[in-house]
C-alpha cells in the first residue's frame, strides 16, 4: 500500500500545474525517511534522484543546493568522503556562480537604493 501511495505522489508531482520542484522535494522527503530509518544506500539513491530533478530546473536553485547538501551528508554518513567532497564542491561552485550573477545587477540596485534614502 505504501509503495502504491508513493507512486501516486510521484505521478502527481509530474502533472501540469504541480510546483516545479515537486518531484525533487518528494524525493528529498523520501531520502529523509530512508536516512532516519538507517537505510543509507536507499537514502543516497533518493537524494541523487532529487538532485537530478532539481538541477534540471536550475543548477543553483534552492532545491538543487539543498539536494546537493543532502547527498553530501549521506555520503559522509557512509564514509564516502571523496563523493561527499565532490558534492560539496559542486554545490559551492553553483552557489558562487549564482552570487556572481546576482551581484552583477542586484548589488548595484541595492547600493543605489541605499544612497537615495
Amino acid at each position: 500500500k505504501a509503495k502504491r501511495e508513493l507512486n501516486a505522489v510521484l505521478r502527481a508531482a509530474r502533472n501540469p500545474g504541480a510546483p516545479s520542484h515537486a518531484l525533487s522535494l518528494t524525493m528529498r522527503g523520501l531520502g529523509y525517511v530512508f536516512a532516519t530509518t538507517g537505510l543509507l544506500p536507499q537514502a543516497e539513491a533518493a537524494y541523487l534522484r532529487a538532485l537530478t530533478e532539481a538541477r534540471a530546473r536550475g543548477e543553483a536553485s534552492e532545491a538543487a543546493l539543498g539536494a546537493w547538501r543532502d547527498v553530501a551528508v549521506i555520503c559522509l554518513e557512509q564514509r564516502k568522503y571523496a563523493d561527499a567532497e565532490a558534492h560539496h564542491t559542486a554545490a559551492l561552485a553553483a552557489l558562487q556562480a549564482r552570487a556572481a550573477t546576482a551581484g552583477s545587477g542586484g548589488g548595484k540596485r541595492l547600493r543605489n537604493n541605499a544612497h537615495s534614502s
